[in-house]
């Protein structure tokens, strides 16, 4: 006959020590984990807690197949189930409000930071705002992500223009997205409180200009009590009349390639001095003399056969034979000013040595330092960068609550577990102690005794362990959602909509005299 051990109705919590087990596990404490050992509750409640579970199965009159060990696991596991369940609903109730917050950090069994085990969480609108952030940064009100502005410079005749390309060009990886194209106004909100606004006589400024004339805080004194939506809807107003009304030029903007519309036709550079890199007309000499003398031939002025330029000087070196060198070498050392692309300049003949004959230059845009015109020469734009969008929501927060697993809630302090918990604790300890029993009794599934054997009740014993756990389990979760904030705050209501219809019912007092 099996040699099964079985309670024999007395324990010891508080002098169980390593010695104590007479079977694996072996360690210094109790319980497997030994979160709750040194606790005087906890330590008090094993003993009564193993000699409860014990009756609840028989005990006395039937035997139980267990040890002290195993009622003490069950009562840990369930205290701490019980724990699992009261901050994982802790978690969720308060992470808005303690994400990001200081955290906590572990190194084996030693846990360093601030516990909320016992704290008051009070609801803030930090993350709130941090969450909505991404609105603000769509409409270019807030957030993260900033909004950058940019330029093109118009072109004479081209109507498209890829700002993608724009972006690579400026060294801007990831790409960017057009937030807005302007032409740079007054803002709408000063025109609508122009100083003029009101007064008529082509002084109603942009309040007037967009239908709204004597909106204004100006001589007119036309003070009209509004609510504030009507403003909003007047500012409104007033920039799109502006966009329609007042803009230079309208747009199209499909995936960051911009069309403008009409199509610029002005001629988008003024004349500017000539660039002094050595050697920058040599490509741009048309007609080069080829009986100069060989020399270098200083402060030579270029004479503007087109165009209005004056004032270049320039150094020229001709190499060859005898009068019948060319020209090898040409540096500006005096720019000038007033040239432009096309504009043909010439050497005089004589310059480069008696006999020599004319030489041309006809301009390119490389040999002139650019200016343009602002009628307008740019149009602006503003964007954000695709990149720093994707990346402005990740933040690195080392020691930082930032998900379930690192809120700073801890194992409960047994200690302080009022008598609803400690009642569910008992409860829970008797369904595992249940389910540990059930699976003792499954390896010994039948008994011999004299002249028969017994079946022991292993399936019944999971069965009621598996249904009590879960009831349980739902039981707590069904409180504590009925005691959220949430909740709270739905049960207020109730009760103060309530009490004014109750206070409605009493008849009022009629006075007479």
């Amino acid at each position: 006959m099996a040699n099964i051990p079985i309670y024999s109705g007395s324990v010891d919590f508080t002098a169980a020590s390593a010695s104590f087990y007479s079977a694996p596990p072996t360690g210094s404490s109790p319980t497997p984990f030994g979160f709750y050992d040194g606790e005087v509750d906890f330590k008090t409640d094993a003993d009564k807690v193993t000699d409860f579970c014990a009756r609840r199965l028989g005990y006395p009159i039937e035997n139980v197949e267990l040890q002290d060990i195993q009622f003490w696991a069950s009562f840990e596991e369930a205290v701490t189930v019980y724990g699992n369940e009261l901050y994982a609903f802790k978690v969720r109730d308060n992470l808005l409000t303690i994400e990001g917050t200081t955290g906590t950090s572990v190194s084996g069994s030693s846990i360093s930071g601030s516990s909320l085990n016992e704290s008051t969480i009070t609801p803030s609108f930090a993350n709130i705002v941090r969450l909505s952030q991404q609105f603000a940064e769509e409409a270019g009100t807030g957030g993260n992500v900033d909004w950058l502005s940019g330029s093109i410079n118009l072109t004479s005749g081209v109507q498209d223009y890829d700002l993608a390309q724009w972006a690579l060009d400026q060294n801007i990886t990831g790409g960017i997205e057009i937030k807005q194209v302007y032409y740079e106004e007054i803002p709408a909100v000063s025109e609508m409180y122009s100083p003029w606004a009101g007064m008529g006589g082509g002084f109603g400024g942009g309040a007037a200009a967009a239908g709204f004339a004597g909106l204004g805080y100006g001589p007119g004194m036309n003070f009209l009590l509004m609510p504030l939506s009507f403003d909003m809807q007047t500012i409104q107003a007033i920039e799109m009349s502006n966009q329609v009304r007042l803009s230079n030029y309208t747009f199209q903007l499909i995936n960051n390639k911009l069309r403008i519309f009409p199509i610029p036709t002005w001629q988008n550079y003024i004349a500017g001095a000539l660039v002094t890199t050595t050697d920058s007309l040599l490509p741009s000499i048309g007609t080069n003399p080829t009986d100069c003398e060989p020399a270098t031939y200083n402060k030579i002025p270029l004479v503007s056969t087109t165009g209005t330029g004056s004032g270049a000087e320039v150094t020229v070196i001709c190499s060859g034979g005898a009068g019948a060198a060319t020209i090898t070498s040409i540096t500006v050392t005096t720019p000038g000013g007033g040239y432009k692309e096309g504009d043909i300049l010439t050497i005089s003949a004589g310059k480069l040595g008696a006999g020599s004959s004319l030489a041309t230059i006809t301009l390119v845009a490389d040999d002139v330092e650019t200016a343009y015109l602002g009628s307008p020469a740019k149009l602006w734009f503003r964007y954000i960068s695709l990149d720093e969008r994707l990346n402005s929501g990740i933040k690195a927060t080392p020691f930082k609550t930032t998900n379930e697993s690192n809120a700073p809630y801890y194992n409960p302090d047994y200690n302080k577990i009022n008598s609803i918990g400690r009642s569910w604790i008992f409860e829970y300890t008797l369904a595992t102690v249940k389910e540990t029993l059930g699976y003792v009794r499954g390896k010994y599934a039948t008994v011999p005794i004299p002249g028969a054997e017994v079946t022991l009740n292993q399936s019944d014993l999971l069965s009621a362990a598996t249904a009590e756990k879960a009831a349980l389990i739902e039981r707590l979760r069904k409180y504590l959602n009925e005691t959220s904030r949430q909740s709270l705050l739905e049960r207020r209501q109730a009760e103060s909509v309530a009490r004014v219809a109750e206070i409605n019912n009493v008849p009022m007092t009629i006075f007479i005299g």
